[in-house]
């Protein structure tokens, strides 16, 4: 806790738009499926394995001046080949790395095996909540949520918990847009929490790759394509 406020005390100092950049690292909750929810037996169980290994994860922001890249960082040895552990990568799609700007994310997923690089503007809008505060390793968050569509066209809800006091509109796996920091985000089973943040000391080179870039409306058609293919075996 005293490594981390003296990390957030010189992240307060900064202006975002000065040429340091930040890191910011995320601990990485899959949860069970709930009891309440009937499903055999050996589905609940594998459920469980599957939370278990998302200890080792984690998810890595970096913010530069007005971008931010980000990533899952993993332990697991190359090569560990089990069906929990195919099961979390592609659950957490933790090859996926997000670059996010004001008006547009450029996502590079592994969605449908082989790389794509998808440009699409924000598909979510904000709704802040008035509840009272909620403090998180020391900081004041406040609740928002979003009902939106994602590349694929499919309905999604999210909650965030966000903080005013870090003047960074980021957040993981390419959310963004809320008056500072995502401390917290939930989306379906899998949480994000905030666990250090760092002041980097010099600025972070965030490159977009220079891969051909697809626009929302053609990876949708890609997809459905190679869904169609699958409903064929």
């Amino acid at each position: 806790m005293k490594l981390f406020t003296t990390l957030l005390i010189a992240l307060l100092a900064l202006n975002p738009l000065q040429s340091q950049g930040v890191a910011v690292h995320y601990d990485i909750t899959l949860l069970p499926i709930s009891k309440e929810k009937e499903y055999p037996a050996d589905v609940h169980d594998f459920t469980r394995l599957m939370a278990q290994r998302t200890k080792d994860y984690k998810g890595q922001l970096f913010i530069s001046d007005t971008i931010s890249q980000y990533s899952t960082i993993t332990d697991v040895p190359l090569g560990d080949d089990s069906s929990v552990d195919l099961a979390t990568k592609f659950t957490l799609r933790n090859n996926d790395i997000y670059y996010t700007k004001t008006n547009e994310i450029i996502r590079v997923t592994e969605m449908l095996v082989t790389p794509l690089t998808v440009k699409h503007p924000p598909l979510y809008k904000w709704n802040l909540s008035n509840d009272d505060p909620i403090q998180i390793k020391g900081v004041t968050c406040y609740k928002a949520h979003s009902i939106h569509t994602d590349i694929q066209g499919k309905k999604q809800t999210v909650e965030a918990l966000y903080a005013p006091s870090l003047n960074y509109p980021y957040g993981p796996v390419g959310y963004a847009g809320l008056p500072g920091l995502i401390v917290k985000l939930k989306k379906n089973n899998i949480v994000y929490t905030l666990d250090t943040v760092e002041t980097l000391e010099n600025n972070t080179s965030i490159k977009i790759p220079s891969k051909k870039i697809l626009s929302q409306n053609e990876f949708q058609e890609i997809f459905k394509s190679a869904e169609d293919r699958m409903k064929g075996f």
